[in-house]
Formats: C-alpha cells, sequence, structure tokens
C-alpha cells in the first residue's frame, strides 16, 4: 500500500479512504471467484489492488476534468464495489462540453515500459464508437498520460499474443506522446473540437 499512499498524497485523493476500501474489498472478496478473463494471472488479492487503483486514477481524472467540463463516473464499477460476476463495457467516465459528450475508457501503469499494450477488444470498441470514445492511459511512475483514439490503431502492427495477461491479443502501442495533466486536458479539448 506504500505506492497508494505516496500517488494518493501526490495527486489529491484521501488515501486512507482507498486504503480501508481495499481491505474492505479484501476480506469480501478474498475467496470469490471473478471472471477469468478480467482477472487474468492475478491473485485474488492482486485483483482487487489493481481495481482500487484504477478507482484512484479515475477519481484523479474526475478532480482533473471537473474544472473544465461536466463529468460523471458510468462504469459497472462507478459505485466502487468489487463485481464478481460478468463485467459489461461501460466506459468508466463520462464528459460533457456544451451538447458534445466524449466516454473515457481509463487504463494504468504500474511501470515505466518501452511499449503499452491495448487489448483487441478494448481497441475495437474505440473503433466503432468513431471518436466518442477515447482510452487515457495513465503511466503512474511517471505521473504522465496518453490518450489512444481510434486513429491510433491505425499506425500500429497487427496484434499480438501478450504472456503477460493469458495471451490475449492486443496492440502494442510504442513509446506514445506522455502528456501532463494539463496536457491532457488541452488534448480531450481538441477531441471535442473534432465534432
Amino acid at each position: 500500500m506504500k505506492d497508494r499512499r505516496y500517488f494518493c498524497m501526490r495527486f489529491g485523493p484521501d488515501y486512507l479512504k482507498y486504503d480501508k476500501l481495499f481491505l474492505q474489498q479484501l476480506q469480501k472478496h478474498l475467496n470469490s471467484t471473478f471472471q477469468s478473463y478480467s482477472q487474468e494471472n492475478r491473485t485474488n488479492a492482486e485483483y482487487i489492488y489493481d481495481t482500487v487503483d484504477g478507482w484512484v486514477v479515475e477519481e484523479l481524472l474526475v478532480d482533473l476534468l471537473k474544472q473544465h467540463f461536466k463529468v460523471n463516473r458510468s462504469g459497472l464499477d462507478s459505485e466502487r464495489k468489487i463485481i464478481t460476476g460478468k463485467l459489461s463495457s461501460i466506459p468508466d467516465l463520462t464528459v460533457q462540453n456544451g451538447d458534445l459528450t466524449v466516454q473515457i475508457e481509463v487504463q494504468m501503469s504500474n511501470k515505466q515500459l518501452d511499449a503499452y499494450h491495448v487489448k483487441t477488444n478494448k481497441a475495437n470498441r474505440l473503433k466503432k464508437a468513431k471518436g466518442k470514445l477515447i482510452l487515457v492511459f495513465f503511466v503512474r511512475p511517471l505521473s504522465k498520460f496518453f490518450i489512444v483514439t481510434p486513429q491510433t490503431f491505425d499506425k500500429l502492427e497487427d496484434p499480438k499474443p501478450n504472456p503477460r495477461i493469458g495471451n490475449k491479443m492486443c496492440y502494442e502501442i510504442k513509446k506514445p506522446n506522455l502528456l501532463s495533466p494539463e496536457e491532457l486536458v488541452e488534448k480531450i479539448r481538441r477531441v471535442f473540437d473534432k465534432h
């Protein structure tokens, strides 16, 4: 939990709230059966920890974006409860700018990597939404973001199996353009400008 404390103290959400939430969810779901597709190669404790970490990133984004846009939590786990049944593909956040709406799916990496991976099913949802859905990827060690849009996949090689997550087919994004929080807001503003 040490990493989360540093992360939360730096970015705002009260880390004690998330440590307590993690411990509650761990106690409740340590012996639960999760959908293997979402759990991948993680133990229950790792899966729960990663899920709560994802909630912290979502809260960071809500706090950042609500200064500029109307933001709602819209994902299946927006009530901050671990889902043990079938997961849906409802995006994590809905962002409005006037009459325009864009949905955001949030993904995070706990490590700085040479390349980041997006599963093909998520890529297909992005492509199908035609710019009304974007992926905001947070690289925690760098405190930076990058955005993945449908056009991102036009420049990438065909998807390959990723052994770290059970050989699921993934696109590999090498050396993305990393953004500060302020740059992320401007990039999202430009997404709205395209509509």
